[in-house]
């Protein structure tokens, strides 16, 4: 995950932002094809609703569908959680 996040981000996620979510119990999904790992999503589940932190595709995965099936699935186990919302926070640099 530090590798992609490090190719696709000027401010990637740190080491010990994944190992914090992990450790907050927020969910962690990994997106695999053939066994290599393409991306990943970090979802935080509170009552009714979902804070979507990250979802992330390897730079040659990306423009081919992956992110939104990988979305699509983080929002079925959201919805099967209970959300009736998800969030995500952008920063105004992403386009």
């Amino acid at each position: 995950m530090l590798a992609i996040e490090n190719a696709i981000y000027p401010f990637p996620w740190t080491q010990g932002n994944f190992r914090d979510s992990l450790a907050a119990g927020y969910g962690c999904w990994l997106y695999l094809c053939d066994a290599e790992l393409i991306g990943y999503a970090v979802l935080m589940l509170a009552a009714d609703e979902a804070h979507l932190l990250n979802l992330s595709i390897a730079a040659g995965w990306q423009r081919q569908g992956h992110g939104g099936l990988l979305l699509e699935r983080v929002g079925e186990i959201a919805r099967t959680s209970g959300a009736r919302l998800i969030l995500l926070d952008v920063r105004p640099s992403n386009s």
